[in-house]
Order: structure tokens, then C-alpha cells, then sequence
């Protein structure tokens, strides 16, 4: 879609395209979470900095945005259950199209340049350079929702539609323009990889949602391993004999 209608009656049908729209893929949305495996759950609470001191410390609406959206679609090494599910098949019909769309969505970061009430948004994806009409009523009432504000999310197009995936993540502006910097560098890394789109997806989606729960919550501590040697041990001094029997004795 290039812009958004202008007469009532073609706004009108858009948003009850749209309401259609949006219900499918929330359906089938709500059932891949309702499905995921605990070890990937597991895998993106420790990727996001989410599983500290051995348990899920995720305690509201973005921490578990971030978390099923790198479950769901897969981290920088690993596919997700969308990638899998499609790799298995099994879905057909209807369900397919959806889990299709949502394999080929975009994530990246956005920035708010054009506001329609009740409507949607016009943005400007900072790390293609594109811009995109997004029908998005709810989103539009959301209090962070402003001209030049960021968003970090994922895109989904069905039918002629461009959508979210799920709710986005607001971003500060100055944690945005430092996170599409060092996105763009990266992705310059990436380009001679094979899977050159699958893989700047995944790493990119990884790198912004991690990004983002760490400067929400603060890196986890790498547990610092004691240097004592032990009495026991070998020693530290090559000869072969337990320290306690060498320099230690």
C-alpha cells in the first residue's frame, strides 16, 4: 500500500480488512506461543538476559514481547519454531498463508513519520532506508505513539496489508539512532555470509531485543571464577604434583 485512503467509506473498509486480518494472525500467533517448547523458551530467556540465578525473571508485557518474538522466529544461530514448523509442514490452508507471512516478516527499527488517527502510521525503517504505511489503529492511541518516536518490531504483509506481528517495543531516540549505527556496521559483516537475509534477520532481531532488555534490566553478571588454587589441585608450577605436595606444601 502506498499511502492510505482518503474518503470515509475506503478508510472504513480498510480497518474491516484489517480487524479480519488482524484476528487471524493473532489466533495463530497466540497458538505458536501456546506450543513453544520449554527449551526455547529457555534458550531466548538466556539469549535476552531474562534467565538469571537459574529462573525466568520476565515480569511484564515488553520483557515477554522480546522473549516469544526470538523464540518464535530464532536468534542469530538458531531457526526458530516458525522456520521449523515450515521446514516440517504439516500446516496447510489458511494457517499456512499466516505462518508463511510471519516467516517472511521484517524486524528492524522504526521511526514514526506520519500519524493518521484511528488508522495507522507511516514508517520509516532506519535500517533499510524504506518507508512503509502500517494499519495499526490500536497503536496509533498508544501514549508513546508520536511523529519521530521509535519503535522496534516486526512487520508482517498479508493480503495487500502491511501489520505488526505483535506490539512493538518503544525505544528512547538516542538508544535507537546508537542501536541503527551499529546495525548497519553490522550488517556490512554479514552480507558475504550465505542465508544473507535469513541471517541478518535473525541477527538483527537478536541484537535489538537483547539490546533493549539489557538496557532495560542491566547485563547479567558473568559469575567470576575463583583463581585460588585448590590444595588438591595440580600445581600452578608445572612439576606434576598436587599443590599441596609442591609449592604449597
Amino acid at each position: 500500500m502506498d499511502a492510505f485512503p482518503e474518503s470515509p467509506e475506503e478508510r472504513q473498509a480498510l480497518l474491516d480488512r484489517h480487524s479480519t486480518i488482524r484476528a487471524e494472525i493473532d489466533a495463530v500467533y497466540e497458538k505458536l506461543v501456546e506450543n513453544l517448547p520449554d527449551e526455547d523458551i529457555l534458550a531466548a530467556a538466556k539469549t535476552l538476559g531474562l534467565w538469571r540465578r537459574g529462573r525466568l525473571t520476565a515480569s511484564d508485557q515488553e520483557d515477554f514481547i522480546a522473549l516469544f518474538d526470538l523464540a518464535l522466529f530464532g536468534n542469530a544461530e538458531t531457526p526458530g519454531v516458525v522456520g521449523r514448523l515450515i521446514e516440517m509442514g504439516g500446516v496447510e490452508g489458511r494457517p499456512a498463508e499466516i505462518v508463511q507471512a510471519l516467516s517472511d516478516s521484517r524486524f528492524s527499527i522504526f521511526e514514526v513519520v506520519g500519524i493518521v488517527p484511528e488508522l495507522g502510521v507511516e514508517l520509516h525503517d532506519r535500517i533499510r532506508d524504506a518507508r512503509t504505511f502500517v494499519v495499526a489503529p490500536a497503536f496509533v492511541t498508544t501514549p508513546e505513539v508520536e511523529l519521530n518516536s521509535f519503535v522496534a518490531g516486526r512487520l508482517v504483509d498479508l493480503d495487500d496489508l502491511t501489520v505488526f506481528a505483535s506490539n512493538g517495543l518503544s525505544l528512547h531516540e538516542e538508544l535507537a539512532k546508537s542501536f541503527a549505527t551499529t546495525l548497519n556496521e553490522g550488517r556490512e559483516a554479514l552480507a558475504e555470509g550465505e542465508d544473507e537475509e535469513g541471517a541478518q534477520q535473525n541477527w538483527l532481531a537478536t541484537t535489538v531485543l537483547r539490546g533493549v532488555m539489557y538496557a532495560k534490566h542491566g547485563a547479567p553478571q558473568t559469575p567470576v571464577r575463583s583463581t585460588k588454587v585448590g590444595r588438591n589441585d595440580p600445581c600452578t608450577c608445572g612439576s606434576g604434583k598436587k599443590y599441596k605436595k609442591c609449592c604449597g606444601a
